[in-house]
């Protein structure tokens, strides 16, 4: 049976039943999205605090052997015996007995005297390996400076103190004492302790007959240790808790979900028994024309609600009328502002209007309405301009032209302001554009510029050069003409100078003596023509 033909409670039921499948499974993949998330996050951050606890047992050993090795090596008594090469005498008081006590902590001891080579060697370590550190390090050593170094060698780790070795008074280096400590058990130590109860975790340690030589620099110790040391985080014990739990908590939710569901089906049959009885009512309406009134008297509230959309609707039929009419008001007004502050266009934008569509008509131009509002507002960004640069009588300097070849800009950023003067935007943008690219705002060439622009171009400077301005008198038609037909090709698109040549004599005829304004009314309807026709206007222009 199809879903259409089920019975109101039949619908709800099944609603009901999906909602919940979804519900669930919504919420099983939500909790194992968020225990993933957390597993991450957990991972993460115990990886970053096993790299810290490694990092601070290498410190506090390296700590502690550097000052256990300085104690030994800044001795007068020990320089003398490696001078005179007294083994046993470094052999019971410097070096054997530090890896003879447990604790101490140290495996590894080297002691050279440089000035005639002695040298004793504790631990597994080659001597190629601190000849190799003292060699890295002597300027280090020179300068009475502690260094210290971790090293991997045959899948072991050390942290070495090294010091020079001075005597008592520190004025004379001979040579150098290094010990070392291996910390493979105290990181497993730290790290069993420390993260037994969060995390399986892991050292990898990199096998090496070749030893691995890092300088400790305290401050940036974790990069020098990852190329020796890789933590391998597993068993997360928190997050794998959490999501054992969490099939616990989904059906707990699941079962107050299903009885809350039930609770609302109830609620929903019931009220779908008092719909019921309302459907045969409203099916004569169901897909009726909306502009219709409605008419519900099935009963008080029906009847309320009906009667309270068909005066809304009426009411923002009202309001919609008057939100045109009164933004029309408003350009009417910047018309008549335009003409106030530059009183030798009074009339101009009604003339250019009407050549420009004398113009669109003889070009078979399919938008007409939209060169015609264009005509009327092409230059309303001249409300911004100076009074006194509009009205100048003679011929304006540089920073003033400057000014006025600001308007196509501010007049379109104006029209911008509302989605209804869309399709003429670019037309008032761009109707002081010539076709050689030699205009403004953008110096656009002929393809560039839109249609409508260069017609409206046309018609702008024919009613400017046989209208009187501030600085001269009109010229006749034909001074006029022959003016725009020397700008054919450059200033003006050929094909529709060539037209405009033929119409304009007829054309000035009829409108050159217009100077009224256009009435509020037959700019609500240009503007309504222009939006009834508004995604064709776009692709034209």
């Amino acid at each position: 049976m199809k879903f259409h033909k089920l019975r109101l409670q039949s619908q709800l039921i099944l609603l009901v039943g999906v909602t919940m499948i979804f519900v669930f499974w919504g919420m099983f993949f939500a909790t194992r999205y968020l225990v993933g998330e957390l597993n991450h996050e957990i991972w993460i951050k115990t990886t970053s605090d096993v790299d810290l606890a490694i990092e601070n047992v290498v410190i506090s050993n390296a700590k502690r052997l550097n000052s256990l090795s300085m104690t030994h090596s800044y001795w007068t008594e020990l320089v003398e015996a490696t001078n005179r090469k007294d083994l046993e005498w470094v052999h019971s008081n410097a070096t054997a007995y530090l890896t003879a006590d447990p604790s101490y902590e140290v495996e590894l001891v080297y002691l050279k005297n440089a000035v005639n080579g002695f040298t004793e060697v504790y631990g597994p370590l080659p001597k190629e390996l601190y000849t190799q550190m003292y060699a890295q390090l002597d300027q280090h050593l020179t300068e009475n400076e502690l260094v210290s170094f971790f090293v991997t060698y045959d899948e072991a780790h050390y942290v070495i103190s090294m010091t020079p070795l001075m005597n008592t008074e520190m004025t004379k280096v001979y040579g150098f004492m290094a010990v070392g400590h291996k910390v493979d058990n105290a990181l497993k130590n730290v790290i069993s302790e420390q993260f037994k109860n969060i995390a399986d975790v892991s050292i990898q340690y990199i096998p090496s007959t070749h030893p691995k030589l890092t300088y400790l620099h305290f401050d940036n110790l974790s990069p020098s240790l990852s190329s020796h040391l890789k933590t391998q985080v597993s068993n997360l014990k928190l997050s794998l808790m959490i999501l054992e739990s969490s099939s616990q908590v989904i059906y707990v939710i699941l079962s107050l979900l299903v009885l809350g569901m039930l609770v609302l089906l109830y609620m929903l049959l019931k009220i779908s028994n008092n719909f019921r009885t309302s459907i045969d009512q409203i099916k004569s309406i169901t897909y009726s024309d909306y502009s219709k009134k409605m008419n519900l008297s099935f009963s008080q509230d029906f009847y309320e609600l009906s009667d309270c959309i068909n005066t809304l609707s009426d009411q923002l039929s009202k309001r919609d009328q008057n939100i045109n009419r009164n933004y029309m008001e408003i350009v009417s007004i910047l018309i008549k502002t335009l003409e106030e502050v530059d009183y030798y266009t009074k009339g101009h934008s009604e003339r250019v209007s009407h050549y420009s569509v004398e113009l669109a008509k003889a070009m078979n131009f399919s938008d007409i309405e939209t060169v015609k509002l264009s005509g009327l507002l092409h230059d309303v960004g001249k409300v911004t301009v100076d009074i006194n640069i509009l009205n100048k009588p003679g011929k304006l300097t540089e920073t003033e032209f400057d000014e006025i070849k600001k308007h196509p800009v501010t007049g379109s950023s104006i029209l911008e302001m509302s989605s209804v003067f869309d399709p003429i935007i670019d037309i008032v943008k761009y109707h002081h554009e010539r076709v050689d690219g030699k205009g403004y705002p953008e110096g656009l060439t002929l393809n560039q510029i839109p249609t409508g622009a260069k017609i409206v171009a046309l018609a702008d400077v024919f009613d400017s050069l046989t209208s009187k301005r501030s600085y001269r008198d009109p010229m006749t038609v034909e001074e006029a003409l022959q003016i725009i037909q020397e700008g054919s090709g450059t200033h003006f698109d050929s094909e529709l100078a060539a037209v405009f040549i033929g119409i304009a004599p007829k054309a000035y005829e009829t409108w050159s003596l217009l100077n009224t304004p256009p009435k509020v009314d037959e700019l609500i309807l240009e503007v309504g023509r222009l939006m009834n026709g508004e995604h064709e206007s776009k692709v034209k222009l």
